[in-house]
C-alpha cells in the first residue's frame, strides 16, 4: 500500500502519473464493495470487548434494585394501590397504607373524600359499604 504522501507527490502541478502509480493509489484505498475486517477498524475490539453482554442487560433491566441510589433522588412519596374485597364489607385492612396519609378513594366510578375513615397505624379503610369484587383504587402518600 502506498502512503498518502507519495500518492501526493504523483499529482502535483504539471505531473503525470504513471497508469502503475495510478493503481497503486487505487488499491490504496477502500472501495465501497471491500469486506473490512474488525481488525481493521480502529479500536473496534476495545468497544466490543467493553460492551455488556445481553444477559447481563436484561438482569439488570429486570432488577428492581438497579440505580437505587440514582432513583431515590427522583423518589415521590404519592401513591395508588388497588384493592377488591370478595365479600360485602364496611372495613378493608391494606398493609401499604400503614404510616401513610390518605388524598383519596375512588369507589364505583367517583372519589369518597367523605363518609371514609382511616387509621394509618393500622392501614384501615372502614365507615364505607364496599361491595364484593368492586375494585377500590386507592391513592396515598407515603410518610
Amino acid at each position: 500500500m502506498t502512503s498518502r504522501n507519495d500518492i501526493k507527490q504523483w499529482f502535483k502541478r504539471y505531473l503525470k502519473p504513471t497508469q502503475q502509480q495510478f493503481w497503486e493509489m487505487l488499491d490504496s484505498y477502500l472501495h465501497k464493495e471491500d469486506e473490512i475486517s474488525i481488525e481493521n477498524v480502529q479500536n473496534l475490539l476495545n468497544i466490543l470487548n467493553a460492551k455488556a453482554e445481553k444477559a447481563q442487560l436484561t438482569g439488570h433491566l429486570t432488577d428492581p434494585n438497579a440505580h437505587a441510589e440514582l432513583f431515590e433522588k427522583v423518589y415521590s412519596p404519592y401513591r395508588y394501590t388497588t384493592f377488591t374485597p370478595n365479600t360485602e364489607t364496611n372495613e378493608v385492612i391494606i398493609p401499604e397504607l400503614i404510616e401513610a396519609e390518605l388524598d383519596g378513594v375512588g369507589y364505583q366510578n367517583q372519589m369518597i373524600t367523605e363518609g371514609i375513615d382511616f387509621d394509618p397505624a393500622t392501614g384501615t379503610l372502614s365507615g364505607y359499604p364496599f361491595t364484593a369484587n368492586v375494585k377500590i383504587l386507592i391513592f396515598y402518600t407515603k410518610l
